[in-house]
């Protein structure tokens, strides 16, 4: 899996298609990385003001193992298969 740490855009930047545009570029990068190394899908930490926009691209919430189940508010662990990442991002 592609993780990606950090995706933000200013304020007074969004609206105008930045995000949009950061996130294409970071399922590119998922894809190429499929290509030549493995990559099985792409995961945020999307908080709470975030996570309409990442499920506006098919990203779903999971929950995350790390010894035993953890109950986090935010950041929301999200995953996007890469099978459901168009040829064309």
């Amino acid at each position: 899996m592609l993780r990606v740490a950090r995706l933000a855009v200013a304020e007074q930047a969004q609206g105008h298609g930045v995000g949009k545009a950061l996130l294409r570029f970071a399922l590119a990068l998922a894809r190429q990385t499929a290509e030549e190394v493995g990559c099985i899908g792409v995961v945020v930490d999307a908080k709470p003001e975030a996570q309409a926009f990442y499920r506006q691209y098919g990203f779903e919430a999971f929950r995350v193992l790390e010894g035993a189940l953890l109950e986090r508010p935010e950041p929301l662990p999200m995953f996007l298969p890469l099978s459901a990442i168009p040829s064309s991002s």
